[in-house]
């Protein structure tokens, strides 16, 4: 007669064996399709976050490496037909947090224009990116951590003293901030030059 323990062990090892078969019978019973992720959609070390604005099939945030020229990241989307676009614009460097608004081409506007932009501060914050602390809002100030309501304010009032920060180390200005929270407070603000 089997023990409690030997029953227990018995089940244990149908269950995982059960599990292992349900795992791999996924592969083979699947249509076959791996699921790729879009185009530029993975966030990876190095990239700078972009966005496009434009006909609905391009529209989205891209993460493309530093320093890429802007017709790198459109001749990989056959949607855009980069021989109707200025070559100055092609060849503008993207940086980090850029929108890029191309409108569509119809029989009115053969050619399509471009718009560079910055992406918003909210945008950037969830996006990871630092947000422009000359303009950001309490709102946006009290998404960064260590950044309450009280000295989201105290930034605020500092910034219209002082006509607006010059540099990110300007906040050592602001009552209550010292090196250290300088120091974490930098990974999330930057003062746009």
């Amino acid at each position: 007669m089997q023990t409690t323990m030997e029953r227990q062990i018995i089940g244990t090892v149908l269950v995982v064996l059960l599990l292992n078969v349900l795992y791999l019978s996924r592969a083979v019973w699947s249509d076959g399709r791996a699921v790729s992720l879009p185009l530029m959609s993975e966030q990876k070390g190095g990239y700078c976050a972009v966005q496009l604005r434009g006909p609905a099939i391009i529209e989205g945030v891209y993460f493309v490496p530093a320093k890429t020229p802007l017709r790198a990241l459109l001749v990989q989307l056959p949607q855009v037909d980069v021989t109707k676009l200025s070559e100055a614009m092609l060849n503008r460097l993207l940086q980090p947090g850029d929108v890029i608004s191309i409108s569509a081409m119809d029989d009115a506007r053969p050619v399509p224009s471009i718009a560079r932009e910055a992406m918003g501060n909210a945008q950037r914050r969830v996006l990871g990116m630092p947000m422009d602390v000359n303009a950001v809002g309490l709102k946006e100030l009290t998404m960064v951590p260590g950044i309450g309501e009280k000295t989201a304010t105290a930034i605020l009032d500092k910034r219209r003293e002082l006509n607006g920060f010059r540099q990110v180390e300007d906040l050592i200005q602001v009552r209550g901030i010292g090196e250290k929270k300088l120091q974490r407070f930098k990974k999330y603000l930057y003062v746009k030059s």
